[in-house]
């Protein structure tokens, strides 16, 4: 399906192409056609008459997806947008944290990051042990942000025609442009995109042809049917990786029409809630007008070195050329030089007259205090998203004395939220915040949690501990006995505790089944009895790859000729064609092992809330977790790891008959 958001000329700014985010400038390429010549045609009957064949059938289309993107990125390391090797593959929201730029590095699907691991002291206390990153062992993972999909009938959730008793928005999107699916995604509760957190609910909308009568001929037009809640509830729309509407929210008993007309490079709005709609829309529209006026930023050491060959230096050279109003020129950042103008520019700045902040007083009395809060914590999200990874880069020189004093002042600009619901970008910029603070004040955590309201408290501390849990080996229970003692939410506890009561070592391990390379059915518990070493990777993983060629692959050599030891490779390709060429490849891991595949966000992954690759789990000989990793470890720590774990169970050598 081509992109509907290019096909007419809409331009929008990378990497989102979306109207609510990173809209740019649309180029209007429409061409009206008035309705009265129209009807003035002879053959007008006839073209009514047609469409009123098509309109009368409906044809039921069942669509699937596996795929969907991830959200933001919420890690414990301020100005580092994860461990070495993380990333949220796939188009959405840019980065919290922008200091290093996606790459394709090996050329193959999917995005790597080209950053290395940093150390983290950001602690619950000083005296609890939490995670080492400057070790080699945290080399991680790439985040394949892969969601479940939840399937069923269209006609259970979408309706065709708007009911007045219903809570819905209905959205018309000129038929030229319009997909065949529109991925619709909500979240009753919401701490990060992500299928380890809260991944939503997500369902396809296929659309209907408008018509004369309803006012929307020429357009498709998708019903949204909200569930019943009675509170906010936040949605994406988007037609693959493309944007409709970023996490927005929407009130129990609103009904909304909006035209998304992208051929006009509009979004219009009409309904008794129209009013409010349109101000998120409007808020995130200024934010990314803001952006798109900004000079870009490059972090790296050494600028010469990337202006050395003659192309790039003459398009930069061509870039000081232009008009400097127009065409703000490029910043370097350069770490052992930073730029303490720039710092200091970003901490004396006054928030309040940027225009999606000054916006929030023209807000009329059209709008209840929920609705307020909600739009005053969007418009200062986008603001603390824009911010803050530039103040990451300069995290050095806000301890020293001169900025340490206005990084205060400015801190104590930022309105902290008392209420119990929270926006989604709102908590991305709080959670950054607070990290960043508790980093410069060289405070724990919880020290840096004690001025928020419990409902900020208990997301940010649920958003550390469910980010970590699989990174941490030594400061685990010290981490798991804190959150028990300070979340109070319901819902965050039941995640932590979910994920906990799977992963934690003497957990009974996963029973189910997954397809072998001849399509066969494989019972994993048929191997209870024996040591299992679970890899999981994702093709196109440049890190999958390095850490089966440095570890896996020396690992199983030394083991291969021991009959209670089992190695398994288990992918998590959409692609079972792909997994299977590169599976007996020797890229990413042994032709002898037992290869394994599952789809993304079903089964065995979606139980261990498995998005990152690559990623290791230790099963012991009583078929019971020994250990659910990240951590890289070296060949020689894992082979005595796993020497340790059967050593038990061994009375002498045996030999691998296979």
């Amino acid at each position: 399906m081509k992109n509907y958001l290019c096909d007419k000329g809409a331009v929008f700014r990378q990497p989102q192409a979306d109207i609510s985010q990173k809209r740019s400038d649309f180029i209007s390429q429409a061409e009206g056609l008035c309705i009265s010549n129209f009807l003035n045609q002879k053959w007008f009957v006839k073209t009514f008459l047609i469409l009123s064949i098509l309109l009368s059938s409906i044809n039921k289309v069942s669509s699937q997806v596996a795929y969907s993107p991830p959200g933001i990125k919420l890690v414990d390391n301020p100005g580092i947008p994860a461990l070495a090797g993380f990333h949220r593959s796939g188009e959405t929201r840019s980065d919290t944290f922008f200091a290093v730029a996606l790459q394709d590095i090996d050329g193959g699907p999917g995005i790597e990051a080209s950053f290395q691991s940093q150390s983290v002291r950001n602690e619950f206390q000083h005296q609890a042990a939490i995670l080492d990153r400057n070790s080699k062992a945290n080399e991680s993972a790439v985040d394949c942000g892969q969601m479940t999909v939840d399937c069923f009938d269209a006609s259970d959730f979408q309706g065709d025609l708007p009911q007045p008793e219903n809570s819905f928005l209905f959205i018309e999107i000129p038929v030229s442009l319009a997909p065949d699916t529109l991925w619709f995604r909500y979240w009753t509760d919401f701490l990060k995109q992500d299928r380890s957190m809260t991944p939503g609910v997500q369902k396809p909308l296929l659309p209907s042809l408008g018509n004369f009568f309803e006012g929307n001929s020429g357009y498709k037009t998708y019903l949204i049917n909200f569930p019943e809640q009675s509170e906010p509830i936040t949605f994406s729309l988007r037609d693959k990786k493309n944007y409709l509407i970023h996490y927005w929210t929407f009130y129990p008993g609103d009904q909304i029409r909006i035209r998304a007309d992208l051929e006009d490079g509009k979004m219009l709005f009409t309904g008794a809630s129209a009013d409010y709609y349109r101000a998120q829309y409007e808020i995130s529209r200024l934010a990314d007008e803001l952006q798109f006026q900004a000079h870009p930023l490059m972090f790296t050491s050494d600028p010469g070195r990337m202006l050395s060959d003659s192309l790039t230096l003459a398009l930069y050279n061509r870039s000081l050329d232009l008009p400097a109003d127009l065409f703000p020129s490029m910043q370097f950042w350069i770490p052992t030089e930073p730029d303490e103008k720039l710092l200091d520019s970003l901490l004396t700045q006054d928030p309040l007259q940027l225009p999606f902040l000054q916006y929030l007083d023209r807000l009329n009395n059209n709008f209840t205090a929920e609705q307020k809060e909600q739009l005053t914590q969007r418009a200062w999200g986008e603001y603390l998203h824009q911010i803050l990874p530039k103040l990451n880069l300069g995290k050095n020189l806000l301890s020293q004395p001169g900025f340490n004093k206005k990084f205060e002042k400015w801190i104590g600009n930022i309105p902290l939220s008392e209420s119990n619901w929270i926006d989604p970008m709102y908590l991305s910029g709080i959670n950054d915040l607070i990290l960043l603070r508790t980093s410069v004040r060289g405070q724990s955590l919880l020290e840096g949690l004690a001025d928020l309201s419990p409902a900020l408290q208990d997301r940010i501390l649920g958003l550390y501990v469910l980010s970590n849990f699989k990174q941490l080996e030594n400061g685990r229970e010290a981490m798991m006995d804190i959150a028990d003692n300070t979340i109070h939410t319901p819902w965050i506890a039941n995640l932590i505790h979910d994920l906990d009561s799977k992963n934690s070592e003497g957990s009974p391990f996963y029973s189910g089944h997954l397809q072998n390379l001849n399509a066969q059915s494989i019972a994993l518990d048929q191997y209870r009895g024996k040591t299992l070493i679970l890899n999981f990777w994702i093709s196109g993983c440049k890190f999958c790859m390095k850490y089966y060629h440095s570890t896996l692959k020396p690992v199983f050599e030394h083991f291969k000729m021991r009959e209670d030891i089992q190695f398994i490779a288990i992918n998590a390709d959409k692609d079972t064609s792909k997994w299977i060429e590169n599976a007996l490849s020797g890229s990413y891991s042994h032709p002898e092992m037992l290869q394994l595949h599952e789809d993304s966000g079903k089964g065995i992954l979606e139980y261990y809330k498995i998005s990152a690759f690559p990623q290791k789990i230790l099963v012991d000989s009583d078929f019971r977790v020994a250990q659910a990793t990240l951590t890289q470890y070296s060949p020689e720590e894992l082979i005595q790891k796993i020497e340790q774990l059967a050593a038990p169970h061994t009375t002498q050598p045996e030999l691998n008959t296979k």
